[in-house]
């Protein structure tokens, strides 16, 4: 599949006209990372944004002392410092890395900036994508600052099913997780021990089966009750 084939049917761009769509696909280049290989560090200067077409990238912040504090799980279909390209000054606020061997689409910030200031679709389309994403992260707050480590996992592993796209994949009934426990921990702000045992006890209430990194919604009504449970 083309750049062109892959922007049309991504659920943003793919709202372009052709025209839009031509011009933008101009301007992409491939490229591929290997595991654990960085695409940005924190603090660099910006000069590109990406689509992920295959693969698994992880977005964290990282510690004084080194530790990493990962903030997002990126799968295919989805965009990685996208608003870094309308920042000033111009520079990753996070790290991008790897977490297998990735795909990618990428996009020059500058030449960007100039199609959206001729395009007014797209203009109105990238507002109300960071506009949602604003809200994203509102209800990211609430999460991490208001529920315990049972309601943001079973929040998780909801989202996973009812996205096209991100840190899971829904097949055969089973949900894939992509990206490895720790990270997921990290990414729900608890330890690798508390995610293990709050999925322990998920089985024990016949809610969910893992196998391996294979997870099996038994009882999505009943997850569903516990998130309404606080």
């Amino acid at each position: 599949m083309d750049a062109l084939d892959r922007l049309r049917q991504h659920r943003l761009f793919g709202q372009l006209d052709e025209n839009d769509l031509a011009a933008l696909s101009a301007l992409t280049k491939p490229c591929t990372l290997q595991p654990r290989q960085v695409l940005f560090r924190q603090n660099e200067s910006a000069r590109h944004f990406y689509l992920v077409t295959q693969g698994t990238l992880k977005l964290y912040l990282c510690s004084a002392e080194g530790e990493e504090k990962v903030l997002e799980v990126l799968g295919k279909g989805q965009l990685a410092a996208m608003a870094a390209a309308f920042m000033q000054p111009e520079a990753y606020p996070l790290t991008a890395e790897a977490i297998d061997e990735v795909a990618l689409l990428e996009f020059p910030n500058e030449g960007f900036r100039a199609l959206v200031a001729q395009s007014g679709c797209l203009a109105l389309l990238l507002l109300g994508a960071l506009s949602q994403r604003l809200h994203l992260m509102v209800g990211e707050i609430d999460r991490l600052s208001l529920h315990k480590a049972t309601y943001r996992l079973v929040l998780y592993l909801l989202e996973k099913l009812e996205s096209p796209c991100g840190a899971g994949e829904r097949s055969g009934g089973h949900l894939i997780l992509e990206a490895p426990k720790y990270v997921i921990a990290s990414r729900l702000s608890i330890t690798p021990e508390t995610l293990s045992r709050t999925l322990g006890q998920l089985q024990k209430q016949g809610l969910v089966e893992l196998q391996g990194d294979q997870l099996r919604i038994l009882d999505e009504a009943g997850l569903r009750r516990l998130l309404d449970a606080g």
